[in-house]
């Protein structure tokens, strides 16, 4: 999934050399630090955006899941164990394409959740 052209041109703003022509990816060249008009740092909030924008494109681009699966299914399991002890039944036994589909549920609810902020 690639980036909305929004993002990516708020995002080739803070980044020296990109969007101002021709650049050569991956080497030496790319890496160095194109003069700037007064000479002066980049401010910390400018570098701050710069990395949270480039967070929000690796994001976008990715599909993988965003939490880690073990911690997950302990949190199914604890619930499923509160549930039970208050209903007075047995504790169930997990599927684990059960717990993968639950976990792709509420990634896709909190992404959502999130949006919407």
């Amino acid at each position: 999934m690639q980036a909305s052209p929004e993002v990516r041109q708020r995002y080739e703003r803070f980044i020296p050399g990109r969007g101002k022509g021709p650049h050569k990816a991956g080497g030496k060249e790319f890496c160095e630090k194109t003069p700037r008009k007064n000479n002066r740092p980049r401010s910390r909030s400018t570098r701050m955006q710069a990395r949270a924008l480039k967070e929000i494109i690796h994001y976008q681009q990715s599909s993988d899941l965003l939490l880690q699966g073990l911690p997950f299914q302990h949190l199914v399991q604890e619930i499923d164990q509160n549930i039970c002890q208050d209903n007075n039944t047995q504790l169930k036994r997990f599927q684990s394409t059960a717990v993968l589909a639950l976990q792709e549920a509420s990634e896709a609810y909190l992404v959502g959740l999130f949006e919407d902020t």
